[in-house]
């Protein structure tokens, strides 16, 4: 792509490109691809699945992607380092 991955755009391209539609999709292709089976417990069991990776998902989520989103190379005077300035709409402020 041609950005720095350490610049504030760098770290926005990882986070969406990590994490995007990673909660509802597979819910959605679930219901989409097995409504019709022949047998009526796949389409419980799959979404039972997807529950529990979600439930690992969500926490994974906000450890891993806040240390994406936190600036590593700024000068904090010794603190861990400060998260991002974010706007809404990729509209910078």
């Amino acid at each position: 792509v041609g950005l720095n991955p350490f610049s504030e755009a760098g770290r926005e391209v990882r986070i969406c490109s990590t994490f995007a539609n990673a909660g509802p999709l597979p819910l959605l292709f679930v219901d989409a691809l097995f409504k019709n089976h022949p047998d009526p417990t796949l389409r419980t069991r799959a979404v039972a699945f997807i529950s529990f990776y979600l439930l690992a998902w969500s926490p994974l989520f906000w450890n891993y992607g806040y240390g994406i989103l936190v600036d590593k190379t700024e000068d904090t005077g010794g603190k861990k380092g400060q998260p991002m300035e974010y706007s809404s709409l990729g509209t910078q402020s």
